[in-house]
């Protein structure tokens, strides 16, 4: 049984459940990986900053979870995960400034830059300029978006190798012991 605290109460979870949840995390942050990754192939980027805003009381229980975890493999597995949630959004980042520079607009300082960019991107996509190429806006063929989405697909194929580790290894962890 696993026993922990959050806010103020005591909870006490089978390994069984405990290890789906842990599991479960680790299938949410490879959902938002990919939602990133389908914004860059199709052209685009998280301009709003929408998949960054974790609800808190979630992010909380979620460290409450992974800080639980005492299998040393397992841990190394989930830090290895959250690392490359950061490499996609410091990614997604870049791609924004990429997108704003094609655009002939300076870096991103603010709000109204970001409206600028999308107002931009918008006008672009409806046709009130180049439009749309056979797969997706003009950019997206442009040499330099396309090594931009080289290196997101390439985070989401290391992302799925270490959801597959995690997955190993929790199947380990509760089908008995574990020799090494």
């Amino acid at each position: 049984m696993r026993r922990f605290n959050f806010r103020e109460k005591s909870y006490e979870l089978s390994e069984h459940d405990f290890y789906y949840i842990i599991n479960r995390i680790a299938e949410g942050y490879s959902m938002l990986a990919n939602a990133y990754n389908d914004y860059h192939r199709s052209g685009f980027a998280d301009v709003d900053d929408t998949f960054n805003q974790p609800d808190i009381g979630q992010k909380e229980l979620e460290n409450v979870y992974i800080t639980q975890v005492d299998d040393d493999k397992l841990s190394k597995y989930i830090l290895s995960l959250i690392e490359e949630i950061h490499k996609m959004r410091d990614l997604d980042k870049e791609i924004i400034e990429w997108l704003a520079g094609y655009m002939g607009l300076p870096p991103l300082q603010n709000k109204k830059d970001k409206t600028r960019l999308k107002r931009n991107m918008r006008t672009i996509v409806s046709g009130g300029h180049s439009g749309n190429g056979p797969f997706g806006p003009v950019w997206g063929m442009q040499p330099e978006y396309q090594l931009l989405i080289e290196k997101s697909n390439n985070i989401i194929a290391e992302i799925n190798i270490i959801n597959k580790n995690i997955d190993e290894r929790i199947q380990q962890l509760l089908n008995g012991p574990i020799l090494e």
